[in-house]
């Protein structure tokens, strides 16, 4: 019987800002210096905002709070 491959959770992150640095329309025609290090910096901050959306919503000037 063998045992299931384990997945080391940097190599899911390595995967993720591989495939986000293939840029959008948008960002190729603005320019980045280093395409890999701007989509680990866009998914760290979509993963911080994934973890506190109460948060992220208190500290948001475009998400409307409750009222």
């Amino acid at each position: 019987m063998s045992t299931p491959p384990t997945h080391d959770p940097a190599d899911r992150d390595e995967e993720r800002a591989a495939h986000r640095a293939d840029s959008v329309p948008e960002e190729t025609e603005a320019g980045a210096d280093d395409p890999k290090r701007q989509a680990e910096a866009v998914l760290a901050d979509s993963d911080e905002r994934l973890e506190d959306p109460s948060g992220t919503r208190n500290e948001s000037t475009q998400t409307p709070g409750e009222e």
